[in-house]
């Protein structure tokens, strides 16, 4: 039996969020596996909310199906109780698009991305039903490869990975799925395909590297004699070319953990913060021309309907030609009501004129990375920021209107003394004398993070803190924030960042480890409702380490386990910057000066043109162009753009900002909302003007529509929330003028009826929506173009009159409830179908004679509650086809006692359990009382004879609801 095939109506409505494992993606690429020569599964050790977040799986699955000859598709963790239904039932892992078993493809791929999800690359290895370990795959398993930062050092993972890509991926990914595709044409053994994989730049087999046990007694990697590479080269990719970025990105049917558009505009960053894996690991530095940038935020938008752009890179705020963007961008986005955001923002560099332009909706945090509390500190990690420009920043967040910043600091770096430690509480409490003087008071978090050394980075030879002295210092930390108002202290576990940094820099044998600790059980370990760090000691104890010895210092001329990896930086550079560290001396950014020979390739073709187009744009940062022209004026001397950028840097934000024309005499004082003001404090000079969103006409030409939808098929395990997210998308990408609620916190106006419950089906659900503009019909359906599967627009109706809303208007809806063929089976047992239908028909009876019918009703974090269910149900019946068993329930949906019809159909069986989620529910009409006369929604738009409005009283929640009167309004 296949398994997949019952997915739906089996396993998925009884595990949590069931779409995520569905694949209701828009704008997916879904092929016949038969029109294809190579098939590549796109794996993401985590969650789906996660996955889905992250951009770079989202590149690779747009290049490899732009190829006419290739098929990917993706695929996420299962939650903890997803993998326990597919172990006991033996589900293999499967692609969400198509449900292909994962053993079938042809190249499985991970993301790498974090130390704790290595558990979860095991887990899903295993559900993929493939040997663990590499060394016991045969000829036709597939390839299982991995790629990310943490690949640096891919020791931990070694053993279970074919091989690893070191570096970028846009490229060697096709070359690799050329050789797969050679593989199935020739029938390349599979050490001939490792050894070929082999010799591709950037690709690293484990198979081909011996393990030599240094004299401090860790397991370091030298090259076999038919190794066809001595060392395994960083690959990155010279210019982040438009080809790579999908001009229709992908849209998750479920709300994700960013769930907003994403549009990379730099890759790399060289100010060189010396803990950074991520900012040496990412060099040469390369950046996109602004016109790409507009292009693809624009193309984003009018595709996918998000409300919200955020542009990505290690430090936007970096980007030479970030006000060029969001010049061009801020008519396009002021006209959608589009905010544009930045994940986070270098302190000192955010110009006045481009804080103005990002986040003009409702503010609510904006994020700094001070990452230490003392200039001595900073100047040992190479933060390159001082005091001053974090006065410039915390004060230029105040007079924009942000309500809070968000702060992030590192404990355990090198050096660290006591006093450094107490300069974090020191500093935050200066923040909080600069935030004073707005217009509203800001709050501040402090995020704080043990510092894990990482390989690659001048501090990989370095010793980590012990958990105790972690602990340490976080309880002076919580002394010295004691009494601070406004502030919210966060720190993250020191014993996550021990385990953490075993794997960042452990060898080969840690691969034991990790296989003891995923098979005790361990799971999502970065996830703190799910690790167990005394499982991961006991694994540890198993194997025989002494997990401690991984956190001691390196001496510098030990063999480390991730040398045989040769990355964009040279091991003498490092030294050199470990030799500064320990001096606290600075070095500079190189884009401002001169090169230090990093071993960056930077001097490439594409990387110097790219470098040349960053050095032109660099005094843009106080002025906006009028286009995307980017030479500099002939005026513009070299003298002029050196001053007024250390001016931008030196002078106090209050002087940036323009003089406010004095009132006119006798005139009130306003502030920038417009509305009276009483002091200085509420003066023009903070806070931000409120944004004009489009919104409604109150005339002739405002419109209003009642619109009427089906729900069915996958699209049952979307939730109402994210309906209602894909309903808001919908209308956006349709251009449908919508009328929109004003302030900050802006939304359409739009009003649902009542919400189907999870996993049932309907084919009358209605909305009522407002629109600025006069509208034709056509224009609404043409929604249906850009809703997923299962969602489509099926009727509407123009009004004008005010009416009750959707929720108290509909008071009636039918049911009909169906055990599917697998409930029967399973209720059955395969055998007395007969009697399956016998008590059922026993319960509807019973149900109808009764004067009460009490139902124990669970609710979420709550104890269950007892119910009378009678009152709220007019009619029930059994259809009398032999198969499937179908109920009929019409219910009042605002009578006390209301049940869920699958619920209700559960409590008609006495002898049988099952979980009534396995019932299929669906909704088949929704009715409007007036005067006795029930109506569709539509309908009742109509002007009749009958029409009268029905008063709504609250009812006593153990009374009958008095509108419906008869024979259900006694109290039983």
């Amino acid at each position: 039996m296949n398994k997949l095939r019952i997915l739906d109506e089996a396993y998925l409505p009884i595990v949590t969020k069931p779409s995520r494992y569905t694949g209701s993606f828009l704008h997916a690429a879904r092929k016949d596996p038969a029109t294809v020569k190579v098939r590549a599964l796109l794996c993401f050790p985590d969650l789906y909310e996660i996955g889905m977040s992250y951009l770079g799986i989202k590149i690779l699955y747009h290049i490899l199906n732009k190829r006419s000859d290739a098929m990917a598709e993706l695929c996420f963790t299962p939650w903890g109780d997803m993998e326990q239904l597919m172990r006991a039932e033996g589900i293999p892992l499967y692609s969400l698009e198509s449900r292909t078993p994962a053993a079938e493809f042809d190249l499985i791929g991970f993301s790498l991305q974090y130390e704790l999800s290595y558990t979860n690359v095991l887990t899903m290895i295993d559900l993929a039903q493939i040997p663990l370990r590499s060394a016991a795959r045969r000829d036709q398993d597939p390839i299982v490869v991995a790629g990310g930062l943490c690949t640096v050092n891919p020791e931990p993972l070694s053993p279970f990975i074919d091989a690893f890509v070191i570096g970028d991926g846009e490229e060697v990914i096709q070359e690799m799925c050329d050789l797969m595709i050679e593989r199935r044409e020739s029938g390349l053994k599979r050490a001939e395909v490792l050894r070929r994989l082999g010799a591709l730049d950037g690709v690293y087999v484990p198979a081909h590297f011996e393990e030599v046990v240094n004299p401090f007694g860790f397991v370091a990697r030298e090259p076999k004699p038919e190794s066809p590479t001595q060392k395994p080269r960083y690959r990155y990719v010279p210019s982040l070319d438009p080809e790579y970025y999908p001009e229709k990105p992908l849209i998750s049917p479920t709300e994700i953990t960013h769930d907003r558009l994403g549009v990379e505009v730099m890759r790399g960053c060289t100010r060189g913060c010396r803990f950074c894996l991520a900012g040496y690991m990412n060099r040469p530095l390369r950046e996109k021309r602004a016109d790409q940038v507009v292009k693809e935020v624009q193309c984003g938008i009018v595709h996918a309907g998000w409300d919200e752009v955020s542009l990505l890179s290690l430090s936007t705020t970096d980007y030479k030609q970030l006000p060029v963007v969001l010049h061009e961008l801020d008519r396009f986005t002021n006209e959608l009501g589009v905010n544009v955001s930045l994940p986070s923002t270098r302190v000192g560099t955010l110009a006045p004129s481009v804080a103005d332009k990002i986040q003009q909706g409702r503010r609510g945090s904006i994020t700094f990375a001070p990452e230490a509390g003392t200039q001595r500190m900073r100047d040992v990690i190479n933060k390159g920021i001082d005091e001053a420009e974090l006065e410039y920043s915390v004060k230029l967040a105040r007079d924009q209107g942000w309500g809070g910043i968000k702060f992030y600091f590192m404990i355990g770096l090198p050096t660290e003394t006591e006093a450094d430690v107490d300069g974090i509480a020191e500093i935050i409490g200066k923040c909080q004398q600069w935030a004073k003087g707005g217009n509203k008071r800001m709050h501040f978090n402090v995020g704080i993070s043990p510092h894990v050394p990482k390989p690659h980075t001048p501090f990989q030879w370095e010793i980590q803190d012990s958990m105790e002295t972690l602990n340490r210092k976080v309880e002076r930390l919580r002394q010295g924030f004691r009494g601070m108002n406004n502030v919210r202290l966060k720190w993250r576990d020191p014993d996550t960042a021990f385990l953490e940094g075993v794997f960042s820099r452990g060898d080969v044998r840690t691969a034991d480890a990790l296989e003891a600790a995923w098979r005790m059980g361990a799971r999502f370990d970065g996830w703190s409702e799910c690790f167990n760090f005394g499982l991961w000691m006991k694994a540890f104890e198993q194997v025989g380490i002494d997990p401690s010895l991984y956190l001691r210092p390196r001496d510098l001329d030990e063999v480390l386990p991730w040398d045989h990896i040769r990355t964009p930086v040279v091991k003498k550079f490092l030294l050199q910057e470990r030799a500064k560290a320990y001096a606290a001396a600075l070095t500079p950014d190189c884009r401002d000066h001169a090169c230090y020979r990093c071993g960056a390739p930077c001097f490439t073709p594409k990387a110097r043109d790219g470098r040349r187009v960053s050095l032109q744009l660099a005094p843009g940062q106080g002025q906006l162009p009028e286009t995307l022209d980017f030479r500099v004026p002939d005026d513009v001397t070299t003298q002029m753009i050196e001053h007024r950028v250390e001016e931008l840097r030196q002078a106090p934000i209050e002087t940036l900002k323009s003089e406010p024309p004095a009132p006119a005499q006798g005139a009130p004082t306003t502030n920038e909302n417009g509305s009276a003001g009483k002091g200085p404090a509420e003066s023009p000079a903070y806070g931000r003007r409120r944004k004009a969103w489009p919104t409604s006409i109150k005339g002739p030409q405002a419109q209003r529509f009642r619109v009427a939808y089906e729900k069915l098929g996958q699209a049952r395990f979307t939730s109402h929330l994210d309906l209602v997210r894909i309903f808001d998308r919908a209308l956006r990408v349709a251009k449908i003028p919508m009328a929109f609620s004003q302030g900050f916190n802006r939304h359409a106006k739009i009003a649902y009826g009542p919400p189907l419950s999870l996993g049932a089906t309907s084919r009358s659900e209605y909305f009522d929506l407002e629109l600025a503009q006069p509208c034709p019909w056509p224009t609404i359906e043409a929604m249906n173009d850009v809703l997923p599967d299962g969602l489509r627009i099926t009727g509407g109706r123009a009004f004008s009159r005010q009416t009750e809303s959707l929720m108290a208007a509909i008071t009636q809806a039918d049911y009909e409830v169906r055990l599917t063929d697998y409930l029967m089976d399973l209720l059955s047992r395969g055998e007395n179908v007969h009697r399956v239908r016998q008590e059922l028909e026993q319960g509807v009876t019973a149900f109808r004679e009764a004067a009460e019918w009490t139902v124990m009703k669970q609710s979420h974090g709550q104890k269950g509650k007892t119910v009378n269910a009678r009152p709220a149900v007019t009619q029930i019946a059994l259809d009398a086809g032999p198969t499937p068993l179908c109920v009929r329930i019409t219910s009042r949906l605002h009578a006390p006692g209301y049940l869920r019809p699958d619920l209700l159909l559960k409590s008609l069986f006495q002898s049988f359990e099952f979980d009534p989620r396995l019932l299929l529910v669906h909704r088949e009409a929704l009715w409007v009382e007036r005067g006795g006369t029930v109506l569709n929604p539509l309908d009742a738009l109509e002007e009749s004879s009958f029409w009268r409005p029905v008063p709504v009283h609250p009812a006593d929640g153990d009374a009958a609801d008095p509108a419906y009167g008869g024979e259900c309004a006694e109290k039983s």
